[in-house]
């Protein structure tokens, strides 16, 4: 090759290259966390639904989604209020993820292999498990209330549940036609008015969308079937494992915090008085923190800004919020439910 041409493939690269990691999507390996520290806030992707992401009386952000975002940011930034929430349809939202468009994804999808396999995102821990079912109008009475042979099925694009729906019709041949909105706002607001005679859903969305009108006369019911079972997970891009890491650590610190009885309230004197597992909890493991780029403190920062899970689980959906679920099977190990972290050290 003469020594022209090869000089001009050389600046060729170079500047493929160059226009490559100047791309807004471009991300390289432990770059995101670089990335959000000199943004200063954690951008995540929520859904928009009651109980897991919306608005208080005063506009501030609320919903156990919102909440999870917060951990990341005290985690990372120590400031559990620099976060920047997204919405997206279901099918851009692991689009966002892929691209960097947002760091992290809590929109309430569904853990599955064919996504696992499918896409560039890599799932964190399930931070609620879900079952999926119908809502269904029972005044006046349908033909689907009495005997669930047919009817009009409201249900979302996307999800896990229209492909669970159309494995169910196949498998029972139920009669149903199914009215597909392109979001759950779009789907729940097509079933309030009465164009279906039934909505599906997961059971934590039906629960807390159809809240007020379950506790009236008006004729709204959630049936006890179970159609289908869910993780919920959050996403993040699987191109950056510094940043995975982070995410899944964060929401194991949540898991345990709860199981060792560390609460906003006490965090600062269990970093004395705690077991030896929640002292390395609150003071830090030295190894990993150096290696994911936090502060010894980082989890300490999340507990006290933020709570523990069921903290943030009652004060969204559970006991102290206006939707009342019962915990289930998102509860910690140790009480019967299928939150578990491994061991900190």
């Amino acid at each position: 090759m003469r020594p022209k041409c090869a000089a001009a493939m050389s600046a060729g690269i170079a500047a493929i290259l160059l226009t490559l990691t100047a791309l807004p999507g471009a991300a390289r390996a432990g770059s995101v966390v670089k990335t959000i520290q000199q943004r200063g806030v954690v951008r995540c992707s929520v859904p928009t639904a009651n109980g897991f992401a919306s608005h208080d009386e005063q506009g501030r952000p609320v919903g156990l989604a919102v909440d999870l975002c917060r951990a990341l940011a005290a985690a990372v930034l120590g400031n559990a209020e620099a976060i920047e929430l997204r919405h997206f349809p279901r099918s851009k939202d692991m689009a966002a993820i892929e691209s960097h468009e947002v760091d992290a994804s809590f929109s309430l999808n569904s853990w599955t292999p064919a996504r696992d396999a499918g896409r560039k995102v890599e799932f964190g821990p399930a931070f609620y498990y879900d079952t999926q079912g119908l809502a269904v109008w029972t005044q006046p009475a349908t033909a689907m209330a009495r005997d669930r042979r047919d009817g009009v099925v409201c249900v979302t694009a996307g999800t896990s549940v229209r492909r669970n729906l159309d494995s169910l019709i196949r498998a029972n041949g139920q009669k149903w036609t199914l009215r597909t909105g392109n979001s759950w706002e779009e789907t729940l607001q097509a079933f309030l008015a009465r164009e279906c005679a039934m909505l599906a859903a997961d059971r934590g969305l039906l629960d807390s969308a159809l809240h007020d009108l379950t506790q009236t006369e008006s004729g709204i019911s959630i049936l006890p079937d179970v159609m289908a079972r869910d993780a919920l997970a959050p996403m993040i891009a699987t191109d950056d494992h510094q940043w995975q890491l982070i995410v899944r650590w964060t929401v194991f610190a949540l898991f345990l915090a709860e199981e060792k009885g560390i609460s906003r309230a006490n965090a600062a004197d269990k970093r004395q008085s705690g077991d030896l597992e929640t002292r390395r909890l609150l003071t830090g493991v030295p190894t990993a923190d150096s290696r994911l780029g936090l502060a010894d403190d980082w989890a300490f920062q999340v507990i006290s800004r933020v709570g523990n899970y069921g903290e943030i689980f009652n004060r969204n959906l559970g006991s102290a919020s206006p939707y009342r679920q019962e915990r289930g099977l998102n509860k910690p190990w140790i009480q019967g439910g299928l939150l578990y972290a491994p061991p900190f050290q």
